[in-house]
């Protein structure tokens, strides 16, 4: 028994602008595929981005006022994502650099704005009184770990009111704490 296959071939209708169906298919394929390939390329870019500050440590300074009943402090934290080196920590009073190991300047920026606030230590006589509980010293290259944080200076403020006076002299003697 033969069989004959008869396969019939319609001519191809083009649609506009005068492209057939398969000329629409590879069109939109070539076109898919760009899209895919500027998306991997995106993507790649921001992997790279991410991966390149995932060991970038950002050092941050904090300022703990203090309260009647609490101590103040000055800390340093790592709030980055890979680990910290500090070469060095800078203490400024008014724009003004203070000199000195970090434990000597931190001491001295604190008497510097507790005497402009007629804040005094514990040997004067003022309207509040100041201890300096605890200084720290960080040698160059002293690591500090992601989100580990270290104390500078720890005091401890008594008298009345004088937590709103410091507070005041510390906004306007513009204190900072700079690590390079």
């Amino acid at each position: 028994m033969d069989t004959d296959l008869v396969i019939t071939f319609a001519q191809q209708q083009t649609y506009w602008p005068g492209l057939t169906v398969t000329q629409w298919i590879s069109s939109v394929a070539v076109l898919a595929t760009v899209g895919i390939l500027v998306a991997a390329l995106t993507q790649w870019g921001s992997s790279r981005k991410a991966h390149k500050q995932s060991h970038l440590p950002i050092i941050r300074s904090d300022f703990q006022l203090p309260s009647e009943s609490s101590t103040g402090r000055v800390e340093i934290k790592n709030c980055g994502l890979g680990p910290a080196l500090l070469q060095e920590i800078n203490i400024y009073v008014l724009g003004e650099k203070v000199e000195g190991c970090l434990s000597e300047s931190s001491e001295k920026a604190l008497l510097k704005v507790f005497a402009k606030a007629n804040i005094k230590t514990d040997k004067e006589k003022g309207t509040g009184l100041l201890k300096i509980a605890k200084t720290q010293d960080f040698q160059k290259n002293y690591p500090i770990s992601a989100n580990e944080s270290k104390e500078v200076v720890e005091f401890h403020l008594t008298g009345m009111g004088s937590n709103e006076v410091f507070s005041a002299q510390i906004k306007e003697q513009n204190l900072q704490l700079l690590d390079s």
